[in-house]
């Protein structure tokens, strides 16, 4: 069993090797073809732009694998969903990126499992791949609510930039690169993606639907709605401003209030939750033998399962009760 892990680290090792090397001579291919292009268009004078097709995100220059990774995923309408969701986490990861960790993950996982666990390698290959997903599924969940915070918190900031400016004399597209300069990266990433698809050909309206459907929070949208609105009928953008800025500081009021008030249902369950495990550590610790019911008794082991299944249950219902999103 050794013997085959080591092979197999061994493969994943030349793997990464042949990966990083193809990456960068096309690369570099890719670059050379490109300067090629420039010369030859500026010799002749006609400088042709054909831009690419913009959607939520800038394409980016990619290699062959990561192309037919694309296309492969593309097959199963799932590349932009795991991009969108990688994106919305806050991870840098490409698509490549992501599949190659987590494939080293489960047959890591998988084969070094073989020492205590004595189920088949098929069995415990699907079994690490299952929890592996539950594990990143809850990880990005828990990364997005994080981002998405931010940039409810970065918000009104970013909006009171954008008013000042234009009472200044700026334009609302000048103004979103004063955001993104000197606003939390949560927001100010968003409007420089703004700023770079307006730069490249896309429309006003388009650049603040797509950051919208990036960022996926009431407040955002509502801005972008807004903004798109005046763009198109007109009007005073400072008194719509104002007014929406007024708006989502009520709103991130009302969330903090929210906060504090069920902060004490919060604190009661982790008190409540917490005792049952500390008595049990206490007795492991001063008297052992009378857990000894609980391990080698059927009735024991029964009660066991129904309170550990309780502690759950009572952890989830708290958490579903005290959960109050204000949208």
């Amino acid at each position: 069993m050794t013997e085959t892990l080591i092979i197999v680290l061994s493969c994943f090792v030349a793997f990464f090797i042949i990966y990083l090397a193809l990456g960068t001579l096309l690369d570099l291919r890719q670059k050379k073809l490109r300067l090629a292009a420039r010369i030859s268009s500026t010799i002749s004078g006609n400088v042709a732009i054909t831009p690419d097709r913009v959607t939520l995100f800038q394409k980016k220059r990619s290699n062959l694998i990561e192309k037919k990774l694309h296309d492969y995923l593309g097959k199963f309408k799932s590349e932009n969903w795991l991009q969108l969701h990688l994106y919305r986490s806050g991870l840098k990861f490409s698509l490549t990126q992501f599949i190659i960790i987590y494939t080293i993950v489960v047959l890591t996982l998988t084969f070094s499992s073989s020492f205590f666990l004595y189920w088949s390698l098929f069995v415990r290959f699907f079994f690490f791949a299952f929890l592996s997903i539950l594990v990143l599924y809850f990880t990005l969940e828990f990364l997005k609510g994080r981002r998405q915070n931010l940039i409810i918190k970065h918000l009104p900031s970013a909006l009171d930039i954008i008013l000042r400016s234009l009472k200044a004399g700026y334009s609302v597209e000048r103004t979103f690169v004063v955001v993104a300069k000197e606003l939390h990266p949560s927001v100010g990433d968003e409007f420089q993606q703004i700023v770079d698809q307006i730069n490249v050909g896309v429309s006003y309206e388009d650049a603040l639907r797509h950051a919208s459907e990036r960022v996926h929070t009431s407040d955002f949208y509502f801005l972008s709605n807004a903004l798109i609105i005046q763009r198109q009928t007109g009007g005073s953008l400072s008194d719509t401003l104002e007014n929406i800025l007024f708006l989502l500081q009520r709103r991130h009021e009302i969330r903090l209030k929210t906060i504090s008030l069920s902060a004490e249902a919060k604190s009661t369950g982790m008190i409540l939750g917490s005792v049952p495990i500390a008595i049990w550590i206490i007795v492991s610790i001063m008297k052992p033998e009378y857990l000894d019911f609980f391990f080698y008794d059927e009735m024991g082991s029964f009660l066991l399962k129904v309170v550990v299944s309780l502690l759950l249950l009572e952890v989830l219902v708290i958490k579903w009760l005290v959960n109050i999103k204000v949208e």
